[in-house]
């Protein structure tokens, strides 16, 4: 108790001395400068360290660094930007140059590549920003707003007020180097074991041991094979290769794929008996090697909670700071999307439409309108039409232009965006300071691209060129991308939503398909948060621990929404999302992408495509129903997509 009692009388005298801070910096500007005053006082107090300094020394610092006139706090805001920008560029630049052997299709030298891949200066930089002081003026003279801060005030600032508002965002933690190495180094180490987890149609037998695929295809855990039972939708009896590949993504939640298999064309794999053959090979399992890398990146983010971050704990940093919507909000959305009454009309629809009963993987149907071409013809377009990455880096300002942008802008844009052959399914990476390109990434094979890489490309162009609008265009630079991730899926799904049109085909009505998909990944990503919640409740659990706990978290979610609808149960795929392993939390960004594509989508139909993306690309990192608010007209919401997609039902 009376330990307690010092810590208390300390604690208030602490307070009391930044008062007095207060008031001498009030003298020496007068009574305007109060508010700001002990805002930034409080601010630069809640991370001094003691390393930083004695209190005479926080006190002198926070004198000669407040910025009272109008004028100097400009200047102060600018350099900022100006600064920032490069250092926040530079960075970027040398992590993505260190990862190159993990992420590009390029052979690994070996050790040396996992050494130097573990470098990230960056981790670096925040320490170095508050050691010289540099974080401190900025969280002295600029305020550090929370998301309820900005959901009432938002509408009353002014573009400059959001800038600088997103500058404080900058310091608003102080993580230890430490802490950040740590987190680097899992999300690497989670995005290393993915990109490796690839599947061989060709290596996929029956229980009996016949082959079911004619042809091998390469396939990445979870992206190609969910892509690849979607595309066997347009093919004759697809429900032998439909069930097995589904089993297959049911073994990868469940830890039960054998070692032999994995990127093994060679390898014979029963996935629905479990059976290696020859029968005589006894299968070795890694049973907890995924989960071992999501427990990296679980640790990781714990020693940050520890570490200097401003929220209590990653999920809260993930919906305040990244996402900018409370979790609250979020998982309503999801569960009135998984409880509508139009998943089950939209069920009954499918199953009249194939005849048969339904099954797990019937969640990734999409020929609701006109059938697509059969994939394989549209890999042969594809391979003919794009050979290299030179022939597919080549058509980008033809791609643009058929898009809707103005030939110079499709010229400008082509220019500016690199293209790479990607090890895993494909990603994008957006240019942080003017004078870098954007890059492009997605498979390409010894023939070429298949539809699979093009149609991810397309998606991964979307990323690209709002990115460069968001950047190169926008009248702050604190201002540049979009309000979370979420909302550069949204439009980077404007642009894939069209890439049948850009082979040359027709493409189908996308209402009600766009809400299954919708329906779909709600459900992943509902087992994503329950997940980390576990996590959270449970942070000794080891890994085998975590793959027992998401393996059955898979079945409660898939059980409770999606039973009542498909009528089969115990399904675990819902769990077979690589996004959960490697991308911390990310997964209900696809829902509200897809909610705000959907928005999106009816806003630019009928107008110039090319400038309404750039329109919107420009709005920059606003609160996401302020943006939307900007964009379409209205706050993000399901209601637009509900109601089109009743429409296709004649509902």
């Amino acid at each position: 108790m009376l330990a307690h009692l010092l810590a208390g009388v300390l604690f208030s005298a602490n307070l009391q001395n930044q008062q007095q801070v207060v008031e001498e910096i009030v003298r020496a500007h007068g009574q305007a400068a109060r508010s700001r005053a002990n805002r930034g006082v409080a601010q630069v107090f809640a991370r001094w360290r003691k390393g930083d300094g004695s209190f005479d020394e926080f006190a002198s610092f926070c004198k000669t660094n407040f910025v009272a006139e109008p004028k100097g706090l400009d200047r102060l805001f600018h350099r900022f930007q100006t600064v920032m920008e490069q250092i926040d560029g530079h960075s970027y630049e040398l992590r993505t140059s260190l990862a190159v052997p993990y992420d590009l299709d390029h052979p690994i030298v070996g050790p040396v590549d996992d050494a130097i891949s573990q470098v990230d200066l960056g981790a670096k930089v925040e320490e170095e920003l508050f050691r010289t002081k540099a974080g401190f003026v900025a969280l002295l003279n600029f305020p550090v707003h929370t998301l309820r801060d900005r959901l009432r005030q938002g509408q009353t600032w002014s573009r400059k007020d959001w800038a600088k508002s997103r500058l404080a965002d900058r310091f608003r933690q102080r993580p230890d180097a430490v802490a950040l190495q740590l987190q680097s180094d899992a999300y690497l180490h989670a995005g290393s074991y993915v990109a490796g987890v690839n599947l061989h149609t060709g290596s996929l037998v029956d229980p009996s041991g016949k082959p079911l695929f004619s042809n091998s295809k390469r396939l990445a855990v979870h992206w190609g094979v969910r892509d690849q039972i979607t595309a066997l939708y347009a093919e004759r009896n697809p429900l032998p290769r439909q069930r097995a590949l589904t089993a297959a993504l049911e073994r990868v939640v469940e830890g039960k794929v054998p070692q032999s298999v994995v990127d093994n064309p060679k390898a014979r794999w029963s996935p629905e008996s479990s059976r290696v053959f020859p029968s005589s090979v006894s299968p070795a399992y890694d049973c907890d090697a995924r989960y071992v890398a999501l427990l990296k990146v679980f640790h990781a983010e714990l020693a940050l909670d520890r570490n200097g971050a401003a929220e209590p704990n990653f999920i809260a940093r993930c919906f305040d700071i990244y996402r900018q919507i409370p979790e609250s909000e979020v998982e309503a959305m999801i569960v009135a999307i998984l409880t509508s009454d139009l998943a089950r009309t939209a069920a009954a629809h499918l199953r009249s439409k194939l005849g048969r009963r339904l099954e797990p993987f019937d969640i990734w149907y999409a020929a609701f309108g006109a059938p697509p071409p059969a994939e394989d013809e549209l890999d042969k377009t594809v391979s003919s039409k794009y050979p290299n990455v030179k022939a597919f880096s080549s058509d980008l300002p033809r791609i643009l232009g058929k898009l809707g942008f103005s030939r110079r802008r499709s010229h400008w844009l082509a220019d500016q965006i690199v293209v790479e052959p990607s090890r895993g399914a494909g990603h994008a990476l957006r240019p942080v300071r003017k004078g870098d390109r954007a890059r492009l990434r997605t498979r390409f094979t010894a023939k070429g691209m298949d539809y699979k890489s093009f149609n991810i490309a397309i998606h991964e162009l979307g990323h690209c060129v709002e990115g460069l609008f968001s950047l190169y265009e926008i009248d702050h630079w604190f201002l540049r991308s979009v309000p979370n991730d979420a909302y550069t899926e949204a439009l980077a799904f404007l642009f894939q939503f069209r890439d049948l049109e850009l082979l040359g085909q027709r493409q189908p009505p996308d209402e009600l398909r766009q809400f299954w998909a919708t329906y779909a990944i709600c459900g992943s990503a509902l087992v994503d948060l329950k997940v980390w919640r576990w996590l959270y409740a449970n942070p000794t659990a080891d890994a085998t621990q975590l793959r027992e706990a998401v393996v059955r978290i898979s079945r409660e979610v898939w059980n409770a929404y999606y039973v009542p609808v498909l009528k089969v149960k115990g399904s675990t795929i819902l769990g077979c999302y690589s996004h959960l392993i490697a991308n911390g939390l990310y997964l209900p960004d696809y829902v509200l992408g897809r909610v705000a594509a959907f928005q999106l989508s009816q806003v630019v139909k009928g107008r110039a495509f090319g400038q309404e993306f750039e329109r919107v690309s420009k709005i920059g990192n606003l609160t996401p129903h302020a943006w939307m608010r900007q964009a379409v007209g209205s706050p993000l919401s399901i209601q637009p997509m509900l109601r089109a997609a009743r429409r296709q039902l004649g509902r």
